[in-house]
């Protein structure tokens, strides 16, 4: 019994706005060997000997909005028992188990539809990390260690983020990361979601004020960055370490100086040799008196 396309689910994906299709990686394409059979016997051969052994990578591809994304989805066959009309294996040359692979290649494009339509209606980009994480589960797999690393994940964090946010918000985001990074290196402190706890949080705060001799303010400002993170990572199931909620972000306020009547006035009338800085002058006193 041969698993049929779902052609409802790819009428939906098509009226999305977005295409799942599987191929095999590095077929050889039909143009070259009718080349081969054509013009060079023994090649011809060598291509046929090819797709009758090599057993080949199947690969998923989601189409969306002018973006590609290719993941494997962990199964291999050989072109000869390879279907590329339907993009499945065709059960009369496939003979271990052609029902199951077709399934769990149907189950892929499910998952993987339905996970980005519900990104697609909260404003998230569908990324090769969420796809990866359909391979994951449909496979079983209880350690996968690189699937939500700490590092990919914040660069998932900083693509989602940049449709929505400004420049220097990015900018922010990109910084927090590579002060993170060198913590890393010269503290010798795993980014792991599960050793993000108080001991991390006072050698972060120690690394930033002593080492890199950084301001609360800023300091504050990067933890606030880091928790934002680690709460978009919450929320995609990434990790279930909530220590990082308590970690204190205040910033601290800033002195303000108040001048005197007479060190205004000393100002007002103080002439600089460039006329710009005298009109800067003036711009100050004026808003100094308007508050």
């Amino acid at each position: 019994m041969y698993v049929k396309i779902n052609f409802k689910i790819y009428k939906k994906f098509k009226f999305m706005g977005y295409s799942i299709n599987f191929y095999l990686d590095n077929a050889i394409s039909q143009e070259k060997v009718l080349n081969a059979k054509l013009n060079s016997k023994v090649m011809y051969k060598e291509f046929l000997d090819t797709a009758s052994r090599k057993e080949l990578q199947i690969f998923l591809y989601l189409r969306y909005g002018g973006k590609t994304i290719k993941i494997y989805i962990e199964r291999k066959c050989t072109q000869n028992q390879w279907d590329f009309e339907k993009q499945r294996v065709n059960p009369n040359y496939y003979k271990s188990g052609p029902v199951e692979l077709n399934k769990y290649i149907e189950n892929v494009a499910y998952e993987a539809g339905k996970i980005f339509e519900a990104n697609n209606n909260k404003s998230i980009n569908t990324t090769k990390v969420h796809l990866k994480e359909i391979v994951y589960k449909l496979n079983n797999k209880i350690n996968n260690p690189n699937l939500h690393s700490f590092v990919n994940a914040f660069s998932e964090f900083i693509n989602t983020s940049e449709a929505s946010k400004q420049k220097t918000t990015i900018s922010s985001y990109k910084s927090t990361i590579i002060h993170l990074k060198n913590f890393s290196r010269i503290k010798g402190m795993s980014l792991l979601f599960e050793k993000i706890d108080f001991k991390f949080e006072d050698s972060l705060r120690d690394y930033f004020i002593s080492d890199m001799k950084l301001t609360n303010n800023t300091v504050a400002r990067y933890f606030r960055v880091l928790k934002t993170f680690l709460n978009y990572c919450l929320e995609r199931g990434y990790h279930q370490n909530q220590i990082f909620k308590k970690f204190e972000v205040k910033e601290k306020q800033k002195e303000v100086y108040v001048l005197t009547f007479d060190e205004l006035n000393r100002i007002y009338t103080y002439q600089f040799e460039e006329s710009i800085l005298n009109q800067v002058r003036d711009i100050f006193v004026f808003h100094v008196l308007q508050d």
